[in-house]
């Protein structure tokens, strides 16, 4: 029986979007890792039918596994703040600007410490198909608010763009320059004294870009993923230059700030030459024991348990309730 002067862990996991299964699969991960060291721990599955209030309530801290819409993108932070329960990862204004790709871009985009892909944002309402692309082809046509990877296409032609923008399911969509390069990622995470980065992942690739399949063949996030990936992952950086990763881990603190980020976050960027190009953040990281954070802490010489341990330490909220002044 749990002790009742022991705080209660609420995992959060499931949701109802694509990106469900991984949501799940990190929960579950999450919750082994954290019953190693407390007693009273609960899993909520939060699917069709499960009412989220009811279930959270008792909790003193939860841990945030939802990926994607109404799981990263602020709503459940909100309704974390009206029941004052801290939780992981970061507060309303920096999950619902960092998981959309077009409210982070313009918030970023007159920042001096920070590079942005030059795009433009086009209203569905206004576009027609076979029109001109805003920008000169080829570029990556986005739907800001999926998730990494989800809702961008790579287009070099202008029956190309029409086809992504009949996929784009939000108002509008964010039309970008195609950057070649290599992709990286820095991964922060906040402690006692600081906020720190693990060593930077670097992506090796034959592709143009990662797309979905490529990323869940590298993570084994699919299903019955089998044969050689097609993208390799090296962290350290394996052909990254001291001086690029220190930039990259400056910039990416950078972004940190700005979007009042807090616990961890993913940071990822396109190297171009010289040029280091802010792609995306991930509010929520992935949370599975393989996944890109855990791998980088690892490298950090940080294991699994304790990356865990350090993510339920930085839980919090945004507006804490004060105890009313007595009249």
């Amino acid at each position: 029986m749990a002790d009742s002067l022991e705080p209660c862990i609420a995992v959060l996991a499931g949701g109802f979007n694509e990106e469900r299964a991984l949501s799940l699969q990190g929960g579950q991960d999450v919750l082994d890792a954290l019953s190693k060291n407390h007693a009273n721990v609960k899993f909520i599955d939060w699917t069709h039918g499960i009412d989220l209030h009811t279930q959270l309530v008792g909790a003193t801290i939860c841990f945030n596994c939802l990926h994607g819409s109404l799981g990263e993108d602020g709503a459940i932070a909100g309704l974390l703040e009206t029941m004052q329960i801290p939780y992981t990862f970061s507060g309303i204004f920096g999950s619902a600007c960092g998981s959309d790709k077009g409210k982070s871009k313009d918030l970023l985009s007159g920042k001096r410490d920070v590079l942005v892909v030059p795009g433009e944002h086009v209203l569905m309402s206004e576009y027609s198909p076979g029109a001109d692309c805003p920008i000169p082809l080829p570029v990556m046509v986005k739907d800001p608010t999926q998730g990494s990877s989800k809702g961008v296409w790579l287009c070099k032609n202008k029956h190309d763009v029409d086809m992504a923008m009949a996929q784009v399911a939000g108002p509008e969509a964010l039309v970008e320059q195609f950057i070649a390069g290599v992709d990286i990622v820095v991964c922060l995470i906040q402690t006692d004294a600081e906020v720190i980065a693990w060593p930077v992942m670097e992506f090796e690739t034959e592709l143009e870009w990662q797309d979905n399949a490529s990323k869940n063949s590298l993570w084994g996030w699919e299903r019955g993923s089998e044969g050689k990936p097609t993208v390799l992952k090296h962290c350290p950086p394996k052909n990254l230059s001291q001086a690029a990763e220190t930039k990259a881990v400056a910039m990416a603190k950078a972004i940190y700030r700005h979007l009042r980020a807090r616990g961890a976050l993913n940071v990822e960027f396109r190297v171009s030459g010289e040029d280091i190009y802010f792609i995306e953040v991930s509010v929520i990281p992935a949370l599975t024991k393989t996944s890109v954070h855990a791998t980088c802490a690892k490298a950090g010489d940080l294991s699994y348990s304790d990356l865990i341990e350090q993510m339920v330490k930085t839980a919090s909220l945004d507006c804490a309730k004060s105890t009313p002044t007595k009249l």
